[in-house]
């Protein structure tokens, strides 16, 4: 008799021995009279008369509104939008698509313009004339590109056609480095991390959980989010909370039991905790409790220490700065290292403004995480914000005016740009000076990056990053006519591991208001700043374009 074989569990085998078990009548019988499958029946197989039974319906997830998105996608699309980007081209023709794709199959060719189309990345205008859809193409070169075939072909297609193949490569290589490794409960490279944040959120179930930052979605990260082009993702409060599970993504958003209500309401920013209240005087740190009475000349401070290890500090990686000073509307300068600029974030000119969205992102967290730690005060801060404005600009005939201020958006300022010359020296320039503005926006700096580096090497060494903070009814002005924040760290005064939220306050505001009445403005100003942060969160809040 011919043997005949079935793949059974990885294997083959005869096909006689891969029957059924229960190949006696009787036990067949048995079976159907008291209504049960047989032994060898898979539960959850399609079949007419045993069906899989229901899934309980679980309280989990019940107002939530989730839907998937797509984060993984192709690398010609992300390649061309990264192009056209670069190099400021926003009306092609079909002639300059085959250029830019290097497309000498028709085949291809088609296959190409069709997906883009189906994409509405470009559209048609006109009788062989594209328009670029700018927006899409900013938010799909912040998402992931699919990794090239192993072929070789298909990686010397890309050699040869785009100048910076390396870049989709070492992108998708960076986001699996970010997700591996924060899965495994250690910090990714800061490579990865420049391009891919890791902050921790506090959840509904009260878990503070370490997420990684893509294109604004706080994914929370798991092995199977590796193999994945699309997550599930819930828009809730100022954040998109993503997983490669629905199961693991509703377990965060809800709360531990039934009758228990979140310990959040929406996932934020895990708070540090207030370790105390010092003051500089005299360039030292003293408790604000021994600070003179005659003291007029000090800078209030409050004390942070993070609840979880933060890997790297992002004390090490910026300062920050909440003010109106300079005659400008209330806003957050975000001021990063130059060696953290110079290394990583500027080092790539064609993910440059990619890691100032993401370094945007993760600063707003950082920031809304120590004002929500003060946020907490008692007493009606809106009332004691007036009296110690009034009390602090009494008997004075100039004071501070204060208007509500509409004006927002991010924009960058002393961006210093490094062109390579000769084996190893580099040549620093003033971009702002060169432009003839001191409000760039990253495309514009893209676009001098592009053409800079088609000639050489360049590099962003150093660059501030403003952003204004809503105040539609003045409030933040006079608040921060008072005095001004800065968080940051000093090696020489601090305490390894902690931050200090300084009050900075303007001259002749310390001869009205003492020491007690300052820390008092600070509580009572941090819930307030905590509203503008969440407001620009919210604006920056991805939108699913795919």
């Amino acid at each position: 008799m011919a043997s005949l074989t079935k793949l059974v569990n990885g294997r083959y085998k005869p096909y006689e021995t891969a029957g059924l078990q229960s190949s006696s009548p009787q036990d067949f019988q048995l079976e159907k009279n008291f209504d049960r499958p047989p032994q060898n029946h898979r539960p959850y197989a399609t079949n007419s008369h045993y069906k899989a039974p229901a899934r309980p319906q679980s309280p989990q997830g019940q107002g939530l509104k989730v839907y998937k998105r797509q984060v993984v996608v192709p690398l010609t699309m992300w390649l061309f939008a990264n192009y056209v980007l670069n190099h400021g081209i926003y009306r092609i023709t079909r002639k300059d698509l085959e250029l830019i794709l290097s497309l000498h199959n028709k085949e291809a060719k088609n296959q190409v313009i069709h997906m883009l189309l189906d994409y509405d990345l470009i559209k048609p205008i006109d009788s062989g004339l594209y328009e670029v859809n700018v927006e899409l193409a900013e938010y799909i070169v912040r998402l992931i590109p699919h990794p090239p075939g192993k072929r070789v072909y298909s990686n010397q297609w890309l050699r040869e056609t785009f100048p910076d193949w390396r870049t989709a490569q070492q992108r998708h290589q960076q986001w699996l480095n970010a997700v591996m490794y924060v899965t495994q409960g250690t910090s990714p490279p800061i490579a990865a991390f420049a391009q891919f944040p890791v902050v921790y959120l506090r959840f509904p179930n009260g878990r503070c959980k370490a997420t990684v930052m893509l294109a604004g979605l706080y994914v929370i990260p798991s092995k199977e989010l590796a193999r994945r082009t699309t997550v599930y993702c819930v828009d809730i409060g100022p954040v998109t909370v993503c997983s490669a599970t629905r199961e693991q993504l509703l377990y965060y958003l809800t709360p531990p039991c039934p009758d228990c209500p979140p310990a959040v309401p929406s996932p934020t920013p895990c708070e540090p905790s207030v370790s105390a209240h010092v003051a500089d005087f005299k360039s030292q740190l003293i408790p604000l409790s021994s600070l003179p009475h005659t003291a007029r000349k000090y800078e209030l401070g409050v004390v942070f220490t993070p609840r979880v290890p933060l890997t790297p500090d992002p004390s090490d990686l910026f300062n920050l700065e909440v003010s109106r000073r300079g005659g400008h509307p209330p806003h957050l300068r975000i001021v990063p290292r130059k060696g953290f600029v110079r290394d990583f974030l500027g080092s790539d000119p064609w993910q440059f403004c990619q890691a100032v969205e993401a370094f945007t992102d993760y600063a707003l967290a950082y920031a809304l995480a120590h004002y929500q730690a003060l946020a907490g005060s008692s007493g009606d801060g809106n009332v004691s914000a007036q009296e110690l404005f009034a009390k602090a600009y009494e008997n004075r005939k100039h004071k501070p005016t204060v208007s509500p201020s509409l004006s927002s958006g991010m924009f960058l300022r002393n961006v210093w740009v490094e062109v390579k010359e000769g084996r190893s020296r580099w040549q620093s320039f003033l971009l702002d000076s060169e432009l003839g503005t001191d409000r760039l926006t990253c495309g514009q700096v893209r676009a001098k990056l592009s053409r800079r580096a088609s000639l050489g090497r360049v590099r962003v060494s150093y660059f501030e990053l403003w952003l204004y903070l809503p105040d539609s009814d003045g409030t933040l002005s006079r608040d921060f006519a008072i005095e001004y924040d800065y968080l940051y760290h000093n090696d020489n005064k601090d305490r390894p591991g902690t931050v200090r939220l300084e009050a900075r306050p303007y001259s002749g505001v310390t001869s009205n208001l003492g020491p007690q009445d300052i820390l008092t403005h600070l509580y009572a100003k941090a819930r307030r700043v905590a509203t503008a942060l969440r407001a620009v969160m919210l604006t920056r809040q991805a939108t699913d374009f795919l």
